[in-house]
Formats: C-alpha cells, structure tokens, sequence
C-alpha cells in the first residue's frame, strides 16, 4: 500500500531552495524532505537554507527556512520537525487544497483516518502511516495558529 502523500504549499524560503512551490510532507517519515533523525548538513544538502532560531530552547538548538522550523538534539540530529501552515501558503493533499487559514475541524474533515483530540491548549489532528508513525497536526485556542509537526 502506497504512503500518504501530502504536499504543502511553501513561502518563498522553500521555494527557493530549489524544493520548487510545494514541499512534500509524507505522514509519519518527513516534512519538506527532512526526516528525524538528519544532520544540519544533510538538511542542507536539500537545499534548504536554515538559520539560527534565536530562541534559547530547554532541550535542542532550533532552525529555520521561513515556516519551517527543524529542532536538533545535542547529538545535532533532527529530533522535531515542524511547519506553520499559517506562514505557508496553504497545503494540497492530493487533489486536495487546503488554504493557509483552514481550520483544523476542517481539515480533520478532509483527511481520513485522522485522529482529532482536545489538550489543555489546543486541539490535536493525529494522523499515522502504515508503519504507525504519526505526523500531528495543533492549533491553538484563541490564536490563529496551525502547525504540522513531526513526532
């Protein structure tokens, strides 16, 4: 059985990182080609241009390409990967387009065999590959915020 494919629309940082105007978010194993786990050079050799974040993280040291955010460990692996769709100019699933201010009930309504859950500070959309592996989909209560994050 074939992954599910989903391709994001990027802003500008992406696109010209030669991943041309879409990056591919494959559920479950990466987000615009990055994969948990790479090296800041093997990310780089995407072509992805990342800078420091600049914010003093408890655990890991971030960077990023415009709406692409990539969390390394002290091992200086790629231990969180994540997109803000908001910074983005929206996503297409398939045949599916889903605009940059989408609400999550509504992409929850797109996406089959996604799991949608409240928290204490926002909603989550789970959504797992055949392997089990999920990629997550939070907003935030109150604010206009919607990322896609890996793990």
């Amino acid at each position: 059985m074939k992954q599910q494919m989903w391709v994001l629309c990027m802003a500008g940082a992406l696109a010209g990182a030669g991943l041309g105007k879409y990056a591919t978010v494959v559920v479950g194993d990466s987000i615009a080609g990055v994969r948990l786990g790479m090296t800041l050079s093997e990310v780089r050799k995407l072509g992805i241009e990342l800078v420091p974040e600049g914010i003093d993280r408890e655990i890991g040291v971030g960077w990023m390409a415009g709406p692409l955010l990539v969390i390394f460990d002290d091992k200086e692996r790629a231990m969180t990967v994540s997109l803000d769709l908001r910074r983005s100019a929206g996503a297409k699933i398939g045949k599916i387009v889903i605009p940059a201010l989408t609400k999550l009930d509504d992409i929850a309504k797109l996406i089959p065999g996604c799991t949608l859950s409240m928290g204490s500070g926002g909603r989550a959309l789970a959504c797992k590959n055949e392997a089990g592996k999920v990629t997550n989909f939070y907003d935030s209560y109150g604010s206009n915020e919607l990322w896609v994050i890996m793990p």
